[in-house]
């Protein structure tokens, strides 16, 4: 895909060495992927094993089992409830843990409150709303840090009137920037201005002027020509506060230009679904990425067979910049000047309307050290302990 490096001989050097040989360079290739928790060498001949006739790879075994190979290993797993894990003897670098056990907690308040009692030592995925509390309760300690996982308004580029420059021009102008960033992140969260998300290599804030002004947005859609009472529906993930917070927020906006704007709440599962199968005309949306670099990004979110560019966008240009970049080295001068072209192409066509990137909010009892976390936010477990 858009010459993207294939691994075209894999080579089992050692019992603990796999060399992969590809057919070109990437700049964010093997050392960046690297650092995702999902990169883990798996043992295929145990797993196959577990191979039926029915099910060839034995996937339906590793539903409930797998074959570890990092600093822990599975004692007892409930799907869906818990898991206990225990050190690995075999493991390179040893755990400083005896044991984790992990608690499917639903519910972030839930999650907050157990946290709060003592019940657990650490908890992920806490509400933004509750962090200013959280940092004022005896024995809990909470950090935040600059993430990768941008926020963004996206409109379709298949029909009318989404893409005429003039509508487009009309929403990055009508968002409520600082309100977005006081109501829904609770300023735990950095204003974005480009295609790409902050806190990445290649990101370039230069090329985004638009702040909240709602007489420059009535112009652009005068010129727009958009028909008196136009309404669009937007999707949201039910239960996801920045997704729904953001979009009433937008909805408030757009309505003091005569746009109304019908919310549909459904399952994270549908809207990705619709997004993917390039079936909704605007919404809010995120995306991290894994490795951060802006090439990575690129790769994923602007070609045009980009799997997640739900948009349709197209600029040859644009798109010829980032191709030729993903594979350049990274921090070369040439690279960088490609990606800073190719943003300023991209937020000049206004491709998506940035609107912030938040932060990872990390609460823990006080007695918890060693936390660190791969860029897809999954905890080094191995490096965690007690105090």
């Amino acid at each position: 895909m858009n010459g993207l490096p294939s691994a075209d001989r894999i080579e089992v050097v050692d019992d603990v060495t796999v060399r992969l040989n590809l057919d070109r360079p990437v700049a964010w290739g093997l050392i960046g992927n690297a650092l995702l928790s999902s990169s883990s060498i798996v043992h295929a001949k145990e797993i196959l094993k577990h191979a039926t006739a029915d099910d060839p790879y034995g996937l339906q075994w590793l539903e409930t089992k797998t074959v570890e190979s990092g600093a822990f290993v599975i004692e007892t797993w409930q799907k869906g409830s818990m898991m206990s894990l225990g050190p690995n003897p075999h493991a390179s670098q040893p755990a400083k843990l005896v044991r984790i056990i992990l608690q499917v907690v639903p519910d972030a308040s839930t999650r907050r409150i157990i946290l709060e009692r003592g019940d657990v030592d650490f908890a992920v995925q806490l509400a933004t709303k509750d962090i200013p509390g959280l940092r004022k309760v005896s024995g809990i300690k909470v950090t935040s840090y600059p993430s990768a996982r941008g926020w963004w308004l996206g409109m379709t580029w298949n029909k009318a009137p989404f893409n005429n420059i003039h509508f487009r021009r009309a929403m990055a102008w009508a968002m409520p920037y600082d309100k977005l960033l006081q109501v829904v992140t609770h300023g735990l969260a950095d204003r974005s201005r480009s295609c790409v998300p902050n806190n990445i290599s290649g990101y370039e804030a230069d090329f985004w002027p638009y702040e909240t002004n709602l007489d420059k947005a009535r112009e652009e859609l005068a010129q727009a020509q958009v028909p008196e009472g136009f309404s669009v529906t937007m999707p949201v993930y039910a239960g996801d506060l920045f997704d729904e917070e953001s979009t009433v927020l937008i909805k408030e906006s757009l309505a003091q230009l005569g746009i109304k704007i019908s919310i549909q709440k459904m399952s994270i599962g549908q809207k990705r679904s619709l997004m993917t199968q390039k079936q909704v005309d605007m919404a809010v949306y995120d995306w991290r990425p894994w490795v951060p670099d802006a090439g990575y990004f690129i790769y994923w979110n602007w070609l045009p067979d980009s799997f997640t560019n739900y948009w349709n966008y197209v600029n040859p240009e644009a798109q010829t910049l980032g191709n030729e970049a993903i594979t350049m080295a990274v921090g070369s001068p040439e690279r960088q000047a490609k990606l800073r072209r190719f943003q300023e192409i991209v937020n000049g066509d206004i491709g998506l309307v940035p609107l912030f990137t938040q932060f990872d909010n990390i609460a823990m009892r006080e007695h918890v050290q060693g936390y660190v976390y791969y860029p897809d936010t999954v905890p080094v477990l191995a490096k965690m302990s007690l105090a």
